[in-house]
């Protein structure tokens, strides 16, 4: 009863009520829903040991992430979608791990940007890093509107914490450059 009239009152108001049908994928309609990136980090900065001595530190990994589309909460901020993130890191031969999940806010539409965001990479056995950056997405899509591919950009990073030696604490800057694959192309079996 309470249903009905909840109803009535949004076709009174001239409310479109849109749900998904039973089975179809909700975040259909968000670009990004269900596609791989392959992605190059590069970064340099100072190691810093227990005596507080800087050395120069540089590091280079590969990472896959994969986005999938999930509810908007958009507190606070713009309107737009919001992503599950798992990002890949392979940390010895043959070894890959998620070495980070989280969801990121994105806003935009060709181009989609977030700010700000957190980050984990694993980029050894006792070597990772963690930070936080800023990026855009461009995408170039089909006449039907779906994604032909992406690329990803950092437009800065900020390593917070870690190592690449896996003793002293590592502090700098880094940056990301990637593009959307095909998940048959991942060097390993995310499942």
């Amino acid at each position: 009863m309470l249903a009905r009239r909840l109803f009535a009152a949004a076709l009174t108001l001239g409310l479109a009520l849109t749900l998904p049908a039973a089975g179809e994928d909700p975040f259909a309609s968000y670009v990004l829903n269900d596609t791989w990136f392959v992605l190059k980090v590069s970064g340099k900065g100072y190691h810093l040991n227990e005596s507080n001595e800087a050395t120069k530190a540089k590091f280079k990994t590969t990472a896959y992430m994969e986005l999938a589309g999930t509810e908007c909460l958009c507190l606070g901020g713009p309107s737009g979608q919001d992503y599950e993130v798992t990002l890949w890191t392979q940390v010895s031969e043959g070894l890959w791990t998620d070495s980070h999940e989280d969801t990121w806010h994105f806003f935009g539409e060709d181009t989609l940007m977030f700010v700000d965001e957190s980050v984990d990479f694993a980029v050894g056995p006792l070597e990772y890093f963690s930070g936080s950056h800023t990026a855009k997405f461009t995408n170039k899509l089909d006449k039907g509107g779906r994604l032909k591919k992406s690329t990803y950009q950092s437009m800065g990073g900020l390593v917070t914490h870690g190592t690449t030696n896996g003793l002293d604490t590592a502090l700098g800057g880094y940056r990301i450059k990637g593009k959307s694959i095909h998940q048959s192309k991942l060097p390993f079996d995310p499942e």
